[in-house]
């Protein structure tokens, strides 16, 4: 099953810039999907998940977050634009300040 990473960028500029690869990211949420998904579905999973957080201290998805989707054989990134997604590289700049 393929996992399922949830950064949020720390960026204030990311709201209205949107996503660039020097931003910092906070791993926020690890979870799994079905092996079968596409990324589409994976995404739309993990952004519907995040609107309502279960930890009330975490707040919604938002321009510049990113998502992580680690498969058996590969991965990918994806930024969270104004209307949907853009593939990007995966990021090499995480702050592991985990609130899971």
């Amino acid at each position: 099953m393929p996992n399922v990473h949830v950064l949020y960028n720390t960026d204030r500029r990311a709201m209205l810039a949107g996503y660039h690869h020097q931003d910092n990211l906070r791993r926020v949420s690890t979870t799994t999907c079905f092996a079968g998904w596409t990324d589409q579905q994976v995404l739309d999973s993990a952004f519907r998940r995040m609107q309502q957080p279960a930890n009330p201290t975490l707040r919604s998805m938002s321009v510049g977050d990113v998502v992580i989707i680690e498969r058996t054989h590969s991965t990918a990134a994806f930024a969270c634009e104004p209307m949907g997604w853009t593939q990007i590289a995966v990021p090499s700049r995480t702050v592991i300040l985990e609130v899971i």
